[in-house]
């Protein structure tokens, strides 16, 4: 990490790097309520017309 001196101390641009978990999709995945119904607003984009030259 680059360090920048201001009067003559040395101090870090950003805090250090912190461990970060990596998930998998099936752990993503496993986290979900497939059971749960779709929220509002992606059901009226679904039941929305196509506008302008759309091709479905």
């Amino acid at each position: 990490m680059e360090k920048v001196s201001k009067n003559g101390k040395q101090s870090r641009v950003a805090p250090p790097p912190t461990s970060k978990r990596e998930y998998t999709l099936t752990d993503m995945i496993a986290q979900c309520d497939l059971s749960a119904p779709p929220p509002a607003d992606i059901v009226a984009w679904d039941e929305m017309n196509p506008v302008g030259d759309d091709v479905w």
